[in-house]
């Protein structure tokens, strides 16, 4: 077995370009800026929107606190009514008649859970596509744009 040191070659003009943007030129407000550098840096340079928004998301302490509170507030509540989980201090745990789920129970459960989340989020989309097909404002705009500014049009 042939072992070979992993050390860093030369630096390229590429990397010393980012580098440099990043530790003198880059001016934030927010964490966008290098979340999404980094996003493409893990990800061979490339990266959906979505891939982006998620990563801005996962370090967005306000959107996570908003998401623990809904948390506490909404699932929490019913599944606890429902005897699915029990709260042990910052822990959700299933109700304990359920300890003994195998891997296939858990797997056809999780697929489960995913097609509710899928149907839910097509009847979202659909009465969104209604509303726009009923809006008077919608069909207006649409044809005829009377005036705008900044804030609305």
């Amino acid at each position: 077995m042939t072992y070979v040191e992993n050390t860093p070659g030369p630096t390229s003009k590429a990397s010393e370009r980012l580098k440099n943007f990043i530790q003198k030129q880059m001016r934030m407000s927010h964490i966008y800026q290098p979340v999404m550098i980094k996003t493409l840096l893990g990800n061979a340079g490339r990266a959906t929107i979505r891939e982006v928004a998620s990563a801005f998301l996962a370090h967005d302490e306000g959107q996570i606190e908003y998401y623990e509170h809904i948390t506490k507030q909404m699932p929490e509540k019913d599944l606890k009514n429902h005897g699915i989980l029990e709260r042990q201090g910052q822990h959700y745990v299933l109700s304990p008649e359920f300890a003994g789920l195998s891997d296939t129970d858990r797997t056809e459960l999780i697929a489960l859970c995913d097609a509710a989340v899928e149907a839910h989020k097509a009847k979202i989309r659909e009465s969104y596509d209604a509303r726009a097909e009923g809006c008077r404002f919608c069909q207006v705009i649409a044809v005829t744009r009377v005036g705008s500014n900044a804030l609305s049009y």
